[in-house]
């Protein structure tokens, strides 16, 4: 199977993967909360850099299988976000919960575009309760 990402890619991808479980590590919620974008603002949904994307998505994956922690839907979350950030990729981080019979659990998962980029295979299970949008384009916050 031919990879569909550089080995750059993958590398900037495992280190934000570090990056991100060394700020959940350290920070509270509300504190990653102030950086992540504008609350409660989805970014447009249409097909935009799907090629790029995929290739993220693919370097994350391969990331999260190589990476010095157990990975999870979090740190995934952040790490895709900043990905985006740093090529102003407009991108929207969702948290959602579910309830079960052993209580609440969470979830993250990261959209860009029409794209998942993480968690999406069980996103389905949960309700989104917040939401942050980066859009770096101003005449996408109207």
């Amino acid at each position: 199977m031919k990879k569909r990402y550089s080995f750059g890619l993958f590398l900037e991808a495992w280190i934000f993967l570090h990056w991100a479980w060394f700020k959940i590590q350290l920070a509270s919620f509300q504190t990653i909360a102030e950086n992540l974008g504008t609350a409660q603002f989805e970014t447009p949904v249409n097909e935009i850099f799907t090629d790029y994307l995929m290739s993220m998505k693919a370097a994350l994956r391969r990331a999260g299988k190589y990476s010095l922690h157990r990975s999870n839907c979090y740190d995934q979350a952040l790490a895709a976000m900043m990905l985006c950030r740093r090529r102003k990729i407009p991108a929207t981080i969702y948290f959602g919960l579910s309830k079960s019979e052993e209580g609440l659990k969470a979830h993250a998962w990261l959209r860009c575009g029409t794209g998942i980029i993480t968690g999406a295979t069980v996103k389905h299970n949960y309700t989104p309760v917040a939401w942050f949008g980066t859009a770096f384009n101003p005449s996408l916050k109207s």
